[in-house]
C-alpha cells in the first residue's frame, strides 16, 4: 500500500496525543516487487499494478520523514522482515542481511 507517511503522521498525531511515533518504510527490488505482484495480482491487473508501484517507488522515497526507519525485504522471509520492524520500534539496531 502507498502512503505518504508525512500526511498520515498528522491525523495519526492529532489521534494519539504524545504518542511516540516510529516511522518505518518497507522496500524491495524491483524483481521481488514484480514476483509479488503478479503472484497476488489477477491478469491485466498484474501490469497496471506494476506499472502504478514503479511510478510510486520516487514518491515514496522523496516523501518520507525524516528519521523514517527503511526495511528492505527482499528475498527475506516474513519472519525476519517482522523481527525488523519490532527491532525498529524498540529503537534496537535493525541487521542488515
Amino acid at each position: 500500500m502507498f502512503t505518504t507517511l508525512s500526511c498520515e503522521l498528522a491525523w495519526i498525531s492529532d489521534a494519539v496525543p504524545n504518542a511516540e511515533i516510529t516511522s518505518i518504510r518497507l522496500i524491495a527490488d524491483l524483481l521481488t516487487l514484480k514476483a509479488r505482484i503478479y503472484r497476488r495480482e489477477i491478469g491485466s491487473g498484474a501490469r497496471d499494478q506494476l506499472r502504478r508501484t514503479i511510478r510510486q517507488l520516487d514518491q515514496m522515497r522523496q516523501s518520507d520523514p525524516t528519521g523514517t526507519e527503511v526495511i528492505d525485504t527482499s528475498d527475506q522471509p516474513v519472519s525476519d522482515t517482522a523481527t525488523r520492524i519490532v527491532n525498529a520500534w524498540l529503537g534496537k539496531p535493525i541487521a542488515r542481511p
